[in-house]
């Protein structure tokens, strides 16, 4: 049966599974540094082993933020509220982007262009080609600030899908009711993977408009997200969730090790349906264990998770910057690769949380640009 929101309380599995979420983009995020594929800095010797370190995490990473972003709907949006709805994914979502735009992306390009040959020079230097064309199309400026595309795009579903919202919190209670009670039949939960199958095979992912974030096309995680707004809050589907989560990671191991050794097919052919299959089973799969795990074993508080969640987007928002920083320093280090690897993890933590805590949460016009709630002066003291 699927809550009354006046009557429900905080879903403390949510919460740790956003935490832990954030924390694996972090360790993602450190190895696209030394895998074989593009990014904005990149280590001097590539390694397989990290390429398909990565390549497992591309799976769930980002599909689960849509589908905890779904529920996370559910929970933050009331009927007759519209207004407050608007307002509140504005300033949490939007205002952090624009900021970006014109912050920390810049720092960002800049190690692009730098690495890929595309400038020589100064930071100082470089500031004001920032502004000339539009990046990764030829050009510099980020109209997603980098790595915050997530943020924008979650922006762009919110809006785009406000009316099904609206419907959703009233006529169409009973719908979600009913397509959540199917989902908690036995085996019903995998019919998700089916939009998810056919679009990864008909979608180009080279395509201007699809080109691939995280992953995945853009047009994909619509069905990531909209599903967690309706099975996610119904209690039926919760307790299958827990019921199946050991065959659920049984599954998610299978699905993603097959997926992991095909090898790379051409769009349109046999092979790239086999792995557009194969990689929506395991993205599902990953995604039902990992809130069967949670519904099961995390739904408590401690000081540590009210602190995690508030930091949670700060934390997301500083990190890709500040690990670039970090890569674009030790780059020409002669050490070993897990070396690096774990230097990147330890120093680029420290220097989030510290700039977190001394810079950001205690101030409330920088939680306003890093999405935060404002505090009360009495909170604040």
């Amino acid at each position: 049966m699927q809550p009354n929101n006046s009557l429900v309380t905080r879903r403390y599995d949510l919460d740790w599974l956003r935490v832990i979420t954030i924390i694996t983009v972090f360790f993602f995020h450190t190895g696209r540094f030394f895998d074989e594929g593009g990014w904005h800095v990149k280590n001097a010797v590539r390694y397989q082993g990290f390429t398909d370190f990565t390549d497992l995490l591309i799976v769930w990473i980002m599909p689960i933020m849509f589908v905890i972003s779904g529920a996370a709907v559910y929970y933050g949006f009331r009927k007759g509220q519209v207004g407050k709805f608007l307002k509140d994914k504005t300033l949490r979502l939007l205002v952090p982007v624009v900021v970006g735009m014109f912050t920390h992306s810049i720092l960002q390009i800049y190690f692009d262009a730098t690495t890929n040959g595309r400038f020589e020079g100064s930071f100082w230097a470089f500031v004001p080609h920032y502004f000339e064309g539009v990046f990764p199309f030829g050009g510099n400026f980020s109209v997603t600030s980098v790595h915050l595309w997530y943020l924008e795009v979650l922006f762009i579903f919110c809006l785009l899908f406000l009316p099904i919202f609206i419907w959703w919190k009233g006529s169409g209670q009973k719908f979600c009711l009913a397509v959540g009670n199917f989902l908690a039949k036995p085996g019903a939960l995998y019919l998700l993977a089916l939009p998810t199958m056919i679009l990864v095979t008909i979608l180009d992912p080279s395509n201007i408009g699809m080109k691939e974030t995280g992953g995945w096309s853009v047009i994909v995680y619509i069905f990531f997200f909209l599903p967690g707004y309706i099975f996610i809050p119904n209690e039926a589907v919760q307790t299958r969730l827990m019921k199946q989560r050991w065959i659920s990671i049984v599954l998610a191991l299978f699905f993603s090790f097959a997926w992991l050794l095909q090898e790379d097919h051409p769009y349109g052919s046999t092979g790239y349906m086999i792995d557009s299959i194969l990689i929506s089973l395991a993205s599902w799969s990953c995604i039902f264990a990992l809130l069967g795990i949670v519904r099961r074993y995390l739904t408590f508080s401690n000081p540590f998770l009210s602190y995690a969640n508030e930091a949670v987007l700060p934390f997301y928002i500083l990190h890709q910057p500040v690990i670039l920083s970090v890569g674009f320093l030790v780059a020409g280090w002669a050490i070993p690769a897990i070396g690096k690897y774990f230097f990147m993890l330890i120093s680029a933590f420290i220097v989030i949380m510290v700039i977190y805590e001394f810079l950001v949460r205690r101030f409330n016009v920088m939680r306003f640009l890093f999405g935060m709630k404002i505090r009360s002066k009495e909170k604040t003291a």
